[in-house]
């Protein structure tokens, strides 16, 4: 997994793409902190910085059968009417979702390695956005463990049941509201919007309110039209948001794009980042290369290892 920060002022308006799957992405309301020449993957914050991580949880699933939903990979052996519906899947789903024992001893295994590699790149996140969540009850879950006691998850028309969620701590922001965007004709995972107040004197002079994207967009066995169908939500969104909320406007776009470099036309690149787009975003990974973050050097080549390489996906 990739860590990445970006450190940018609130005197202008500013739209962020976290193209990654883990985002660190730190967030400036005043002047910069003085950095260690090299503190490893822990980036300190300062008090009035805000720390803003995505994360994908890889199928953090509860032990319930969620109705509607096809969740017999997550489930413990013991549900044997749930489980017979395991061989209507493709060969190699369908072994790992007959003889996955998903009890509530691995749930919390689970958990704790959530907790444990979330840990690792220092204090809790302000804002900390998950792809690949089951529902409230496992997010809650993960929540209690951490610290939060603010959530939001949503409930779309995903198969599998996956949704994106949202966790948050009240001292550095405050939500003012919240929308579920559906991705329109397909049955995959709405885009979660948070509006944020951030609660800073000088973010109040310049505007401080905060959007808050989360996405997690159609897998790689679809085609790239659906991840750009997903993404124009997000843009038609932007263009609405600008004309209601002006130069007080700030987005950032997270989550689990799952889209390839080679990927032509590319759903993040010609849709998110289009030039010719009057809020046309920046990558927050090229914003890092960029500047003189000390963490440059030491980061991985990618966000996640697919098709035998590190990618960004």
């Amino acid at each position: 997994m990739r860590h990445m920060g970006g450190r940018l002022s609130f005197m202008k308006r500013m739209t962020v793409l976290g193209f990654v799957f883990l985002v660190w992405l730190v967030v400036r309301t005043g002047e910069a902190a003085k950095l260690p020449a090299d503190d490893g993957y822990v980036l300190p914050v300062a008090s009035d910085e805000i720390k803003i991580v995505s994360y994908n949880a890889e199928n953090l699933f509860d032990t319930q059968d969620d109705v509607g939903k096809f969740d017999a990979t997550f489930l413990p052996i013991s549900s044997p009417s749930k489980k017979s519906e395991c061989p209507t899947l493709k060969p190699g789903y369908r072994e790992k979702c007959l003889n996955t024992d998903w009890t509530p001893d691995k749930l919390a295994v689970k958990v704790q390695n959530l907790k444990r590699a979330l840990a690792a790149q220092g204090p809790l996140p302000d804002i900390l956005a998950l792809s690949e969540v089951e529902n409230q009850a496992a997010v809650q879950l993960l929540a209690t463990e951490l610290g939060y006691k603010n959530l939001i998850v949503t409930e779309g028309p995903d198969e599998r049941g996956i949704d994106v969620a949202l966790l948050w701590r009240t001292d550095k922001v405050q939500l003012v509201a919240q929308k579920s965007l559906p991705v329109p004709r397909l049955t995959t995972r709405p885009v979660l919007k948070a509006l944020f107040r951030i609660r800073s004197a000088r973010a109040k002079r310049v505007g401080g309110e905060l959007v808050v994207f989360v996405n997690h967009w159609p897998s790689q066995a679809s085609p790239s039209a659906d991840r750009i169908t997903a993404a124009r939500v997000v843009r038609r969104e932007i263009d609405a948001d600008t004309k209601a909320l002006g130069e007080g406007y700030h987005a950032i776009v997270m989550g689990d794009f799952n889209s390839t470099e080679t990927e032509s036309p590319h759903p993040v690149r010609d849709v998110l980042m289009d030039a010719r787009w009057k809020n046309a975003m920046k990558d927050v990974h090229e914003l890092s290369d960029a500047s003189s973050n000390p963490m440059n050097g030491t980061m991985p080549e990618g966000t996640y290892y697919f098709s035998g390489r590190w990618n960004r996906l």
